[in-house]
């Protein structure tokens, strides 16, 4: 397994990131038009910094549940800003052109799953 993700019900589901298609996989997996955000506490709590959190783009306009996990990560008690649906974190990598994404690194995966899964544990 190399990336992961986190549901509105507090599960830490771990995946494998798809060898093609992944655009169709990101949309399916997150329930539609996505985007790429990078919760501080995702890097700074958790030390991920090669990684980021995949969102619906527009889960909160289609009423999507509160996932209060990745919320916690993008720092919603001090910027009101609530993250809906599930996410995936997955890694990131810059080519010639773009910032893409990419399954977590080997060396992150397991520390970050770790933590994770402690959040999650703390929240039930």
């Amino acid at each position: 397994m190399n990336i992961l993700k986190i549901t509105t019900d507090n599960q830490l589901i771990e995946m494998e990131w798809p060898q093609k298609g992944e655009k169709e996989f990101l949309r399916k997996e997150v329930g539609g038009w996505y985007e790429r955000v990078r919760p501080k506490r995702l890097y700074q709590e958790l030390l991920g910094y090669e990684v980021c959190m995949v969102v619906n783009s527009d889960g909160v306009l289609e009423g999507f549940p509160v996932n209060a996990v990745a919320s916690w990560l993008y720092q919603c008690d001090q910027n009101g800003s609530l993250i809906v649906g599930d996410v995936l974190i997955v890694g990131e990598y810059q080519d010639e052109e773009d910032l893409l994404f990419d399954q977590i690194p080997p060396e992150q995966y397991e520390a970050l799953r770790d933590k994770l899964q402690y959040i999650l544990e703390e929240v039930e």
